[in-house]
């Protein structure tokens, strides 16, 4: 079962992704990223 916490960041990445699409680019499947979504949590914790 995919824990509330994963599915919160996964809808987040979502919305980063329709945002950013160049991070697609970089990052061809950034959900099995564990970088690129430890850059997001970040991004979201500043902006916090």
């Amino acid at each position: 079962m995919v824990c509330k916490d994963e599915i919160n960041t996964n809808n987040r990445l979502r919305r980063i992704l329709i945002a950013y699409p160049e991070i697609r680019r970089i990052f061809p499947n950034p959900f099995t990223n564990a970088k690129m979504k430890s850059i997001i949590e970040k991004l979201f914790e500043n902006r916090e």
